[in-house]
């Protein structure tokens, strides 16, 4: 309708999200050329900004979709919270199941349909794969930030009623799941205390950064009461030397653990061969795709460790837990980014890894 009235070239950028044109463009582009007195023809993006002079451009810096920010992405952090509402709901649900079965305590069937019926609003389509634009995304967060706390607040009611009258400080550790588990607790904020088993002897535990670290065994869809007697959780040793973490062994109770110029190899004691044949377990990957927002195409080669350095940071060891903790980074630009082989602004990439490995339990 405007094209009358605009001088000079003019470029338009038509497209869906499935990348199809439509028929009816052709016919727009030849009436607009007729009626017009103007030249539309369809060519791709390159031979438009061949014949700009790059001079007389403004530049602009910044985000380049300020009308639907975030509407062509994804966000993680939606999804964290989506699963945190849904199995915080289900042990929450299960919790309060015990407690009226064994406690006689009252099943608060209509709050729980309720958070069920709110859970299932804020998982439909678009707000579930994490594709709003910021201002609903927001409101997404926190919505689901109060149905965590609701359920917080039910399964905290329900532990209390199975808990009855504790002598003491004690964990009640709930399993909603249908079979037996053990499972790494981290208690923060318990200072001067230690688990102990049912007649007072206290459990392995381990100090972190993070708080107070064991493990506790709960019975398939069922609690396990845990008393937290004073003592002193043990320090981990930690081994912060270089050059005795070039090349790192230590062993659990199910794996033989080895970093090699901080690459993992890790062998399961029950079959003596490494869990992850070959090398690169742990390696992070850097490659080209492109697409459109249903598919992708990936082009060209993968960029792998030898275009980035790591070494182990450093390792700390306790009773409990073994946790290896990786620094990386780029590689320099002679063999990576700044010699052109990949792409520009990923020089300035860094990581940190950890690996965590329970003593006593078979997995990591």
């Amino acid at each position: 309708r405007h094209m009358k009235s605009l001088p000079g070239d003019v470029f338009g950028l038509y497209c869906t999200e499935e990348d199809l044109l439509c028929a009816e463009v052709f016919a727009h582009i030849k009436r607009l050329n007729a009626e017009g007195g103007k030249t539309i023809r369809l060519s791709p993006c390159a031979a438009y900004f061949e014949r700009l002079q790059p001079a007389s451009l403004r530049r602009w810096r910044g985000e380049f979709n300020p009308t639907f920010t975030g509407c062509y992405t994804t966000r993680c952090e939606g999804k964290q919270l989506y699963r945190e509402a849904e199995t915080g709901l289900q042990d929450a649900e299960t919790a309060l199941a015990l407690a009226s079965l064994t406690a006689g305590a009252p099943y608060p069937r209509a709050a729980l349909d309720s958070l069920w019926e709110a859970i299932s609003l804020e998982q439909f389509h678009d707000a579930l794969c994490g594709c709003h634009v910021d201002a609903v995304a927001d409101d997404i967060r926190g919505s689901l930030g109060r149905l965590i706390q609701g359920n917080g607040e039910l399964q905290q009611e329900a532990l209390q009623n199975l808990g009855g009258q504790a002598l003491g400080p004690a964990l009640i550790a709930l399993n909603g799941l249908g079979f037996d588990r053990q499972e790494p607790v981290v208690l923060a904020g318990s200072p001067g205390l230690v688990p102990a088993d049912a007649n007072g002897a206290p459990l392995p535990a381990q100090q972190t950064a993070s708080g107070l670290a064991f493990v506790a065994a709960a019975p398939s869809v069922g609690t396990a009461f845990i008393p937290l007697r004073p003592g002193r959780p043990a320090e981990p040793d930690v081994e912060s030397d270089p050059r005795k973490l070039r090349d790192l062994a230590f062993e659990t109770a199910h794996y033989r653990v080895r970093f090699r110029d901080a690459e993992p190899i890790i062998a399961p004691k029950k079959i003596r061969a490494p869990l992850f044949p070959g090398q690169g377990f742990g390696e992070i990957w850097f490659r080209d795709d492109h697409g459109t927002l249903w598919t992708e195409d990936y082009l060209g080669s993968l960029y792998g460790r030898e275009y980035s350095s790591e070494r182990v940071l450093r390792c700390e060891r306790g009773p409990v837990l073994t946790r290896v903790v990786l620094s990386g980074e780029v590689a320099p630009a002679e063999h990576g980014f700044g010699a052109g082989q990949l792409f520009a602004g990923f020089e300035h990439l860094s990581w940190e890894k950890d690996y965590v490995f329970y003593q006593e339990l078979e997995r990591f």
